[in-house]
C-alpha cells in the first residue's frame, strides 16, 4: 500500500576501542649531525549490531597502521623527514549473507627542510599514496609536492613567503567504501595546483 513503517529498539554489543603510541630517541652522530628514529602504530576495533531482514547480525572492524621514519638534522642548515605508514583494514560480519571486506593502502612521505643562507628558508613536502583497491578508472597512485620558499627581512621581523600547492598538479580525492549492502568507488574535484604570496611581520 506504499506505506512504510520504522520502529526502533535498543541493543547491547556495540563498542570501540583504539589507541596509539610512539617511540623516538635522538642519536647525536657528532657535534654538529644528529639522527632521529622513530616507529609507532595506531590501531582500532569497533563492533556494531545491527538488523537485515529481522535478522541480528554484528560487524566488527579493525584498523591497523604502523609507522616508521626518522629525523636527520645537520645543525641550522638541513632538516630531513622521511616516513612510511601502511594501513590495514578489515570487517567481517556474523552471518554469511555478507563477505568479508579487507582494505590495504600505503602512504609515503618525506620532508626537506633547508636554511641557506641564514635568512632563506626553502621547504619541501612530498607524500606519495597508493591505494590497491580501488579499480576501472579510479587514479590508484599520486605524487603530492608542496613547496615554500621564505625570507627574512626587517631585522627578522618580516617574512616574504612564496608557496607552492600541488606542484604536479596531481591531488585527487578517489576513495573506496564499502558496507554490507554495497561497495562504492568515488572521486571528488579538489583545489589542485596554485600558487601563493604573503607577508608576515611580528611587532
Amino acid at each position: 500500500n506504499l506505506v512504510r513503517t520504522t520502529t526502533y529498539a535498543n541493543i547491547n554489543g556495540n563498542y570501540n576501542y583504539y589507541g596509539s603510541g610512539r617511540f623516538n630517541k635522538t642519536i647525536k652522530l657528532d657535534t654538529i649531525h644528529s639522527l632521529k628514529p622513530e616507529i609507532g602504530i595506531y590501531l582500532s576495533t569497533r563492533k556494531n549490531m545491527s538488523f537485515s531482514n529481522d535478522i541480528k547480525y554484528s560487524s566488527k572492524s579493525t584498523y591497523i597502521s604502523p609507522n616508521i621514519g626518522f629525523t636527520y638534522t645537520w645543525k641550522d642548515i638541513l632538516e630531513l623527514r622521511p616516513r612510511y605508514r601502511p594501513s590495514f583494514s578489515t570487517t567481517k560480519y556474523s552471518i554469511d549473507r555478507f563477505s568479508t571486506n579487507k582494505f590495504v593502502r600505503h602512504d609515503f612521505s618525506i620532508r626537506v627542510n633547508t636554511t641557506v643562507p641564514k635568512n632563506l628558508e626553502w621547504e619541501n613536502d612530498i607524500r606519495y599514496a597508493y591505494d590497491p583497491n580501488l579499480i576501472g578508472d579510479f587514479q590508484k597512485s599520486s605524487w603530492f609536492w608542496n613547496s615554500s620558499v621564505s625570507y627574512s627581512v626587517l631585522k627578522d621581523q618580516g617574512i616574504i613567503s612564496l608557496k607552492a600547492y600541488d606542484l604536479l598538479n596531481q591531488n585527487t580525492d578517489a576513495r573506496r567504501y564499502a558496507t554490507e549492502n554495497y561497495i562504492q568507488n568515488s572521486q571528488s574535484t579538489v583545489l589542485q595546483r596554485y600558487f601563493l604570496i604573503g607577508f608576515s611581520y611580528k611587532f
